[in-house]
């Protein structure tokens, strides 16, 4: 069979993690592609996942090495909330001697950051003189640094005067670190991949990439897994929200926290119906004085606990400010829960406004209120947009649909 080598920094830790490791699951029983995932850190406990600092010397290094690529950003950072916005890969460890590296056909990296893949690093995988498929999960790859431009758009020309740093000028840290981008991908045999079209086009016009392969293909999920289970007995009208971090701004929770204040305001009784359930690690309080009686279940490590969570809600809430294919509207969906969501990144496409959710324009509470209410205040127009959700992941994300594109790419490069 033909060995991919898919390199990822963790195998279950955060959005770019979980898609890899659902990928690379979705081919475990597939006969003519033997895929082993290579990470610096490991939490699960399957087979096909290669944990390379399965030592504690190891193991430290890593941590290290993450600790000194932050600790050297520190002088640059405009201030430190943007400190893990911004990835400078100076430190980082060479993996092109571990042997499901050296013997695979095919090199597929996705997201490495985080202390694990330097430029160093990138540069020995690249001499091992193998095709290349790089999964983006944010714009790191055709960036100055940062994870996500935001409003900028220097990467489309070459990075400088970067809003993130400290100093910006033309030739501040983020152009340094595009003009070694640039030379490190030159003459690279590399196919790139996208998960959302909106990212797909956002790299298309970026200065580094646009001479490269672009494909968009989505995350996949595992529809035996998250699927609708029998569990809601409340007649409370009950609103998911979740993320990692749900204090992280991009994920917007003030905007969903203004939103439900409007809904109080402009529709009491309607208010008065509402439960939330919220799930994601809580570092600031913020859910402690609402008017709404609130489920606050902390960071939730097992599938089980989330699929669970998924099924006692109604309707899943994502504000988000920047986000590329979030797993979890996939997840929320496979599991016949309508999204309201904001016009962000690759949102849009997952959400289709009125058929299985409803999509507000970015940062305008008014209208993500009218979303939430529109969605649940009508049972047969509720039960319409459930099926048709479920109906959107079987066709568009279910593991054999994306699995056979990536076939395709990998036998054609």
């Amino acid at each position: 069979p033909m060995k991919v080598a898919m390199i990822n920094t963790s195998d279950l830790q955060g959005g770019a993690a979980i898609a890899a490791f659902r990928l690379a699951e979705a081919y475990v029983s597939t006969k003519d592609i033997e895929v082993t995932m290579v990470v610096k850190e490991k939490r699960s406990n399957k087979d096909f996942v290669l944990h390379v600092n399965d030592s504690k010397i190891k193991h430290y290094r890593g941590f290290f090495n993450f600790a000194m690529e932050k600790a050297s950003f520190l002088p640059y950072e405009a201030s430190k909330d943007i400190r893990f916005f911004f990835s400078n890969p100076n430190f980082g460890q060479d993996i092109s001697k571990v042997p499901a590296v050296r013997d695979a056909d095919v090199l597929h990296l996705h997201w490495i950051n985080k202390g694990y893949l330097s430029f160093a690093s990138l540069e020995r995988l690249f001499a091992l003189g193998k095709p290349i498929v790089w999964t983006l999960h944010d714009m790191w790859a055709f960036t100055g640094g940062c994870h996500y431009a935001e409003h900028c758009e220097h990467f489309k020309q070459s990075c400088g005067n970067c809003f993130y740093l400290k100093n910006p000028s033309t030739n501040d840290l983020s152009n340094q670190i595009w003009t070694k981008k640039q030379k490190l991908y030159r003459g690279q045999n590399m196919h790139f991949v996208t998960c959302s079209r909106w990212l797909q086009k956002e790299a298309q016009s970026s200065g580094l990439l646009k001479d490269f392969p672009i494909h968009s293909i989505p995350n996949t999920i595992d529809t035996s897994v998250f699927k609708p289970q029998k569990s809601k007995s409340n007649s409370k009208k009950t609103i998911l929200f979740q993320a990692m971090n749900i204090n992280d701004k991009r994920k917007g929770l003030k905007y969903f926290l203004e939103a439900l204040a409007v809904l109080k305001e402009d529709h009491p009784e309607f208010a008065a119906q509402v439960q939330l359930l919220v799930f994601g690690k809580d570092t600031s309080g913020a859910l402690d004085h609402l008017d709404y009686p609130v489920d606050y279940l902390g960071f939730l490590g097992s599938q089980t606990e989330i699929v669970a969570a998924y099924n006692r809600s109604d309707i899943f809430v994502i504000p988000s400010l920047s986000d590329n294919l979030p797993n979890t509207i996939m997840e929320s969906m496979a599991c016949g829960k309508p999204v309201v969501g904001f016009e962000t990144g690759g949102i849009p496409e997952m959400v289709d406004h009125l058929e299985n959710g409803y999509i507000a324009p970015q940062k305008d509470v008014k209208e993500l209120a009218a979303g939430i209410k529109w969605t649940l205040e009508n049972e047969a127009r509720y039960l319409e947009l459930s099926k048709n959700a479920l109906q959107k992941v079987q066709n568009s994300y279910a593991h054999q649909a994306i699995v056979d594109q990536y076939h395709y790419l990998y036998r054609s490069i």
